[in-house]
């Protein structure tokens, strides 16, 4: 009868509900970032965080960002990095600036967790553990285009060069001085400084005297801006050569006008026209209501590379199993345009040097011979 036939049906239709077997949710892949949310490099570790956040908000692999203030502090972040690894059990660690990242590196390689550091130019800080990758400016390069540019496009013969006196800073501070008396030039004074300085008078009066060409400065932040504006202040002309950092965020803001016609290091993405790089500045200016930077730009190529190395590695929560993912990868094009990877582990972008106009804009004056 119909209701037989019904009954039948019903009872099959509910052995396969039964049976059937629930789809495995995703795997959740926790990774751990290590970055300044306070202090005086905060603003960068912000745009860090947002380039992350932008890169990994995909479900394919499915990743949850687990971020830690280092308050650019190195014992803070060696506790930080604990909690991530002991408590939350992170197959990867995110660091950004050179200090922090130094500290973290030992204790990454004793614990087999896969290092990821972005906003350092220390030179070659990856190639100091094999488990170890940094996606940012490169200090060797950087310093090594500063010099070139410094000398044969410029003809200094002569410079001064004030750091600030952190790890990246003396990094940088030694990879130019190195460049530059390579290729015959000279460097008559040099002296650190604290990050936290905002009267750099005193110094600049050490060295008025001292015949000089040129300033090299190095250095981040706010402090790196202040330095600028009080040596256009007692020399108004003078040539001043900077990093990438001179260019963006708290130390742009605070040379003010005293920026144009210094000349800084900047990553190619600052000029870029490419659809990636457009579609990337769009979305990071809908969500975030600011204009992304290469900070931000460097931050979200390595969340990409990292999200590309977990996709590719067999065990997710295996760091060799990650590390050897990583190292199979030998290049890839980001936002911040081609990009190499070296068995080192340090992954290099092409550079140019530009000089600051009225208007806030730029203008390339020099990039990375071929």
């Amino acid at each position: 009868s119909i209701i037989v036939i019904v009954v039948v049906i019903a009872a099959v239709a509910m052995g396969i509900w039964l049976t059937k077997k629930p789809a495995p949710e995703q795997k959740v892949i926790k990774i751990g970032a290590i970055l300044p949310l306070t202090g005086p490099a905060s603003a960068t570790g912000v745009w860090v965080k947002n380039g992350l956040e932008m890169a990994l908000s995909s479900d394919s692999p499915k990743v949850k960002l687990l971020v830690e203030d280092s308050m650019n502090d190195p014992k803070t972040a060696v506790s930080a990095f604990n909690k991530l690894v002991e408590i939350h059990k992170v197959s990867a660690i995110i660091t950004a600036l050179s200090s922090v990242s130094l500290a973290i590196l030992p204790l990454a390689e004793q614990r087999q967790i896969p290092l990821f550091i972005t906003l350092t130019t220390y030179p070659d800080i990856a190639s100091k553990s094999d488990w170890a990758f940094r996606l940012f400016v490169n200090n060797s390069e950087e310093s090594k285009l500063l010099a070139e540019f410094a000398k044969e496009r410029l003809s200094l013969q002569n410079v001064g060069v004030l750091y600030v006196a952190d790890e990246g800073g003396r990094g940088t501070f030694e990879n130019f001085v190195s460049n530059f008396r390579r290729i015959g030039g000279k460097v008559v004074f040099e002296e650190g400084y604290d990050l936290n300085t905002k009267d750099f008078r005193n110094i600049l009066a050490k060295y008025h005297s001292v015949s000089h060409e040129g300033y090299i400065v190095i250095g981040y932040g706010n402090s790196l801006g202040i330095l600028v504006k009080q040596i256009r202040e007692v020399e108004p002309s003078v040539p001043i050569l900077s990093t990438s950092q001179l260019g963006s965020g708290d130390a742009k803001t605070a040379a003010g006008t005293a920026l144009i016609g210094a000349y800084y290091t900047a990553p190619k993405f600052n000029f870029s026209k490419e659809e990636d790089t457009v579609n990337f500045r769009n979305r990071y200016q809908q969500m975030y209501r600011e204009r992304a930077n290469f900070i931000s730009a460097y931050a979200y190529d390595l969340g990409r590379f990292i999200a590309e190395v977990f996709k590719g590695a067999q065990h997710q929560e295996d760091g060799r199993m990650i590390l050897q993912a990583a190292k199979q990868v030998k290049e890839f094009k980001g936002v911040t345009g081609e990009a190499r990877i070296f068995a080192n582990g340090e992954i290099s972008t092409e550079l140019v040097i530009v000089k600051a106009l009225e208007g806030g804009g730029e203008d390339k004056e020099y990039e990375t011979p071929k």
